[in-house]
């Protein structure tokens, strides 16, 4: 066990100035003894009536007084009591002053330890004072209560047994160079009682003695753990930033191909340039709304169910059903859903059930993930009460793309069939980096609900009725 630093021990070394006393918090000076408060009457005293006594009692003095007394003169009988009163007087004051300064150099020695005991408990800093082996001989309150204990169960515990694992073989070279009176200023991660981290800046000082001896390891400890949870923090920003940044300039390239290939498509297949016009503004729009929700999130995760709700026009929002658990999908796959689902509507507004005041579109859809986070996601999509079709129905350039972009970009499969009834079709959707809640929707909940949530929920919407998809598909 490592010996304890005491009071007297530290105000005896020559070590910084900013170091504690004893565990106690303050100094309780006792009250000085009769005898060293008068020690200098009680000697200058002394000193006089031995004096007298011995000149007195002498055989010059009894001869003068009892033989002839009157061959003395007046100053001769007294000169001798003179010379002891007045070296009396001057002994009395000789100690008295000496007294004195003893006494207030005591009292500026006390004042001073006592400043420095209560600098040292109540600094913000912590103080840990080692001895050679790295065994606690002093830590302060602050110190401890960093630790999350209690002072007397740090004494005698080496540092390293409560630092970080990955921090042992460091500070053992660190304690053996101050060890050999190296001045040291480094950063550490301590374990706390709860297992909690915390980072300190330490400044360490050789401790010696009078005689230039090394006695032991003076420790400041500066809690740095709130700058290092804001330096993680910005650098977890940072990167997230990058990352963004990243994604928005793969982004911004898919998005301008996709666009030369919108106008390639939809060029081919439009009869004038108005028709024209129409088509390439609709998809557009589509993409529009599927980015501003990106954007309004901070490019996060978006919810299946929100995309869908935000492609339907407000005036068919309540004849369209929607039908399923929540699918959340990475950010990338916004575009491509979007144009999917915008030409499945325009086409149901043409030429379906969605093209009378009477027809409906039933959207349901069911999901399975694996291990990597890839969604399967099935759609049915089923119109109903719409004009009868006319068989056979020719799968023009919309529903081509709508091919085309279920298997290149979602990596799935699509299915379009058209009864009489209403368009029935089955898109099989593979969704990368998805995430899949398994508490699905249980009502079939119109499109409409869906857009009084986002209201009430402060997200902005802008008005799909004011941007009507493309007449022609």
């Amino acid at each position: 066990m490592a010996a304890v630093v005491s009071e007297t021990d530290i105000i005896s070394l020559h070590w910084h100035p900013y170091l504690p006393g004893d565990a106690g918090m303050t100094t309780r000076t006792s009250p000085e003894p009769f005898w060293t408060r008068h020690l200098a009457w009680l000697v200058s005293g002394g000193y006089l009536i031995a004096s007298l006594i011995y000149i007195a009692v002498s055989d010059r003095l009894v001869l003068v007084f009892f033989d002839d007394p009157e061959q003395l003169t007046f100053v001769q009988s007294i000169k001798g009591w003179a010379f002891v009163i007045l070296s009396s007087v001057i002994l009395f004051l000789v100690l008295h002053w000496s007294l004195q300064t003893l006494r207030r150099s005591q009292r500026a020695e006390q004042s001073a330890n006592e400043r420095y005991r209560r600098m040292i408990e109540t600094t913000n800093e912590g103080v840990w004072i080692l001895d050679r082996n790295g065994r606690t001989t002093f830590v302060n309150q602050t110190m401890a209560s960093m630790l999350g204990c209690e002072r007397d169960e740090l004494i005698g515990q080496p540092q390293h047994a409560f630092l970080d694992n990955e921090w042992n073989v460091t500070q053992v070279d660190q304690l053996n160079r101050q060890c050999d009176g190296h001045r040291d200023v480094f950063e550490c991660k301590f374990r706390n009682r709860d297992d909690s981290s915390l980072w300190a800046l330490i400044a360490a000082s050789p401790l010696e003695d009078p005689d230039g001896n090394m006695v032991g390891i003076l420790h400041m400890v500066t809690d740095i753990t709130p700058q290092k949870t804001a330096e993680d923090a910005l650098r977890t920003s940072l990167e997230s930033q990058r990352e963004l940044l990243n994604e928005l300039d793969h982004r911004v390239r898919n998005n301008l191909s996709s666009l030369i290939s919108l106008v390639d498509i939809s060029r081919g297949t439009a009869e004038d340039v108005g028709t024209f016009a129409d088509s390439i503004r609709g998809r557009i729009d589509a993409m529009n709304r599927a980015y501003g929700l990106l954007s309004s999130s901070g490019w996060e995760r978006q919810s299946f169910e929100r995309l869908l709700s935000l492609l339907i026009p407000g005036r068919y929002s309540t004849r369209v059903f929607l039908t399923g658990p929540r699918v959340h999908f990475a950010p990338y796959l916004s575009g491509a859903l979007a144009i999917v689902f915008h030409e499945l509507l325009t086409n149901a507004i043409r030429h379906g059930s969605l093209s009378n005041n009477e027809g409906r579109v039933e959207i349901n859809w069911v999901g399975s993930e694996d291990e990597s986070h890839t969604v399967t996601v099935e759609v049915s999509w089923a119109e109903s009460n719409g004009p009868k079709l006319i068989d056979p129905v020719r799968v023009g350039a919309g529903l081509q793309l709508v091919r085309g972009l279920v298997k290149s970009d979602l990596r799935g499969e699509v299915d379009f069939d058209f009864p009489e009834s209403g368009a029935r079709h089955v898109l099989n959707l593979k969704l990368d980096n998805a995430v899949l809640d398994h508490r699905p929707r249980t009502n079939r909940v119109p499109a409409a609900q869906f857009v009084a949530e986002l209201e009430e929920n402060g997200e902005s919407k802008e008005d799909p009725s004011s941007n009507p998809p493309s007449k022609t598909h």
